[in-house]
């Protein structure tokens, strides 16, 4: 069993709720997909908020006045099968018309859509251009940030849908480690998250965006870029619902991939700080 396998295992043993021994994610049909705040079933409110690990929901926080200036933007694919297990990809890409606290989602959304449908299998022909692509172990394992980043996460199952006021939260603890720490840091980098439309065939049309500001916050409520020896670890979660096949029930369900950023890294995807 590799590394995935095991991931996968402690995602079914704890964090999809409600599911029964011999439940099966339900086939995904186009005419299912969710806009963004609708859908065939309840989205908001349903996930307890004090589960949060940070000052702020990362939907509505922000780390001070500091300037967004990614140089970098990440898609983080992911694919639910009949048997919930999951299955990753991750592309890194410079940035479209980067300008200081003037790039937006919208600047690079024709390149993240061109990824998702090359990953759906809608295109055959891989983009052009990019920095860094993992699949498998290492799209998870290697989940990490060297820089600020736009992050798109997509999961492309058609009847999955999003809590609308929790899209992501993050906990105290890690599935596995980053750069040997196990505890997880408080959430002061992830901010601005919403839920956007996607022009892509073959799977959802909907996917949750956040800005990483790539930074800490300081004794004093400020916030700063990280230091070159810093590992920051966080326990990402993506709260979502979904509904099992034969059934009206939908079940929620908490994707936890695990992240961090990390000073002295590879711009694109961070580096352990060496001794």
């Amino acid at each position: 069993m590799n590394s995935l396998d095991r991931r996968q295992m402690l995602i079914g043993s704890g964090l999809l709720l409600g599911l029964g021994a011999t439940d099966k994610l339900a086939p995904a049909m186009a005419s299912e997909t969710p806009a963004p705040g609708t859908g065939p079933f309840t989205t908001k409110g349903s996930f307890e908020q004090s589960w949060h690990h940070g000052d702020h929901n990362p939907k509505s926080g922000h780390p001070g006045t500091l300037p967004f200036d990614p140089p970098f933007a990440a898609l983080l694919h992911l694919n639910l099968n009949r048997d919930f297990e999951l299955e990753a990809k991750r592309v890194h890409f410079a940035v479209k018309n980067r300008g200081v606290d003037n790039n937006t989602f919208e600047d690079n959304q024709n390149r993240f859509e061109q990824w998702i449908r090359y990953f759906n299998g809608a295109t055959p022909q891989k983009p052009f251009g990019y920095w860094t692509y993992e699949a498998g172990d290492e799209a998870l394992d290697g989940f990490v940030f060297g820089s600020p980043h736009h992050l798109l996460i997509y999961i492309r199952n058609t009847n999955v849908a999003y809590d609308e006021e929790w899209p992501i939260w993050f906990g105290k603890s890690l599935v596995g480690k980053i750069c040997g720490k196990k505890p997880a840091e408080k959430n002061h980098s992830f901010f601005d998250v919403s839920i956007k439309s996607l022009d892509v065939p073959w799977g959802s049309t909907i996917g949750i965006y956040v800005r990483n500001y790539w930074v800490v916050k300081n004794n004093n409520n400020t916030y700063r870029p990280l230091r070159t020896d810093e590992v920051i670890p966080y326990a990402l979660n993506i709260n979502a619902f979904a509904r099992v096949q034969g059934s009206s029930r939908v079940i929620p369900i908490m994707i936890d991939p695990d992240t961090g950023n990390m000073g002295d890294g590879v711009p694109m995807f961070g580096r352990c700080p060496t001794a």
